[in-house]
């Protein structure tokens, strides 16, 4: 069997290729080979187990860190994190770490796994936060800052306090118009609508479309890539791989083990079902309208399907899944 070291240093290695060039074919062929070698090493993984000449291979327990507290986009990361978590078919219990301030997953899975899981995540976490959490580069200019820090969708007056410390109450009004014309500026450079600018754009709507969206992005191309692994390669090795991580799981958290469902009375309708009579409120469909329809939502979701781009995953094409997905974690306490 492949030496699993040997083995996540040239999917690393794989991917950091796809990540160098600019010829799109070739980044697509460096990033099939990073999945195919995953898949194979599985396959040899479960071939072992299944003859008894396994040894000690059996699920792992590791704790991740998601994010940290003071992040407004702690929940985006966590469902950033559950994705990849569905996506490498390791299960997971949300933790909270009182003396770090800190959101994280206790996560169990075989090795291969869970170090995908974490070569992933931190992959697509760094991309997310240098696109939503930018901080001030003082190796570029002005306008190349305000242009990450406003398509980030900070507000301008953040934005003049980063940069210069702006003083709001004296010099407030010269530093916003300062931010919005080299905003402009930046954007006509590069031949760019500047999206986050105007009265009709609201920077907090923005920003959670932004996020929302670009978990979305990350989300889709990584059930591509299973699907296209599947068609490939074969579908994922076992049933039972599944369940060996399940039992790991139930045995640590055994409050979290399923329970059969309670059958509901047939004259007895559900929420769900009267949820869907009652229909949307005015309310809920001028939500609806901002967050997905209006122009700042456009905007937002146009950058983040820019930026989901820049987060190494394959993208082949996509076929018919043949097993159901598999739910990869739960909240504990």
């Amino acid at each position: 069997m492949s030496d699993l070291n040997a083995t996540m240093r040239r999917i690393a290695g794989l991917l950091a290729k796809a990540e160098s060039t600019s010829f799109e074919a070739e980044a697509a062929t460096y990033r099939a080979k990073a999945e195919e070698l995953i898949r194979i090493y599985r396959i040899e993984e479960e071939q072992l187990i299944a003859t008894g000449s396994a040894g000690t291979i059996e699920p792992i327990r590791r704790t991740v860190v998601i994010t940290h507290h003071s992040s407004p986009f702690r929940h985006q990361y966590g469902w950033l994190f559950a994705a990849i978590a569905r996506h490498v078919g390791v299960r997971y219990a949300q933790r909270w770490n009182s003396e770090t301030q800190e959101h994280t997953a206790d996560v169990f899975g075989y090795d291969i796994d869970v170090r995908l899981l974490e070569m992933l995540y931190n992959s697509a976490r760094l991309v997310f936060a240098a696109n939503l959490e930018p901080e001030v580069d003082p190796k570029l200019s002005d306008a190349d800052n305000v242009y990450r820090l406003r398509s980030a969708g900070i507000e301008r007056n953040k934005i003049a306090q980063m940069l210069w410390g702006a003083d709001l109450g004296k010099a407030g009004h010269s530093a916003h118009a300062k931010v919005g014309a080299l905003y402009r500026q930046a954007c006509n450079a590069r031949g760019e609508d500047a999206t986050v600018s105007g009265r009709r754009v609201s920077a907090s709507t923005y920003r959670e479309v932004y996020a929302r969206e670009f978990v979305s992005q990350v989300e889709w191309r990584l059930r591509v890539a299973r699907d296209a692994a599947d068609a490939a390669v074969g579908a994922l090795v076992s049933v039972d791989r599944g369940k060996r991580v399940d039992e790991a799981f139930y045995t640590a958290y055994p409050r979290l083990r399923p329970t059969p469902p309670k059958p509901a009375a047939d004259d007895q309708p559900t929420k769900a079902r009267k949820g869907r009579e009652r229909g949307l409120t005015k309310a809920q469909m001028a939500y609806f309208e901002r967050n997905y329809y209006g122009p700042t939502a456009q905007a937002a979701r146009s950058r983040a399907e820019m930026a989901a781009e820049q987060v190494e995953l394959q993208r082949p094409t996509p076929v018919k899944r043949t097993e159901p997905a598999r739910r990869a974690g739960e909240l504990e306490g």
